[in-house]
């Protein structure tokens, strides 16, 4: 896996997911449970890719939004094998 150097959410990710099958509102469908939440202290952490775009020539082309949306497809509609 490679990075972006973007922060995202977990939240983030819920609402572009849903968002791709049509459901605005995903906190009804979600449960939480606190004992998985990190401390508030932990530090924010975002993936470096600079390595391999200055040896390789590599950047991200699939944004964040596509990435979820293949991701929500890919389960709904598995690949015959």
């Amino acid at each position: 896996m490679v990075a972006t150097g973007q922060a995202r959410s977990v939240r983030d990710f819920l609402t572009v997911a849903f968002s791709h099958v049509g459901i605005d509102d995903w906190a009804s469908f979600v449960r939480t449970d606190p004992a998985f939440f990190r401390p508030v202290e932990a530090n924010m952490q975002v993936g470096d890719a600079s390595k391999a775009h200055r040896d390789l020539g590599w950047s991200a082309t699939v944004s964040f939004d596509e990435i979820a949306g293949r991701m929500v497809d890919h389960h709904t509609n598995p690949p015959v094998r």
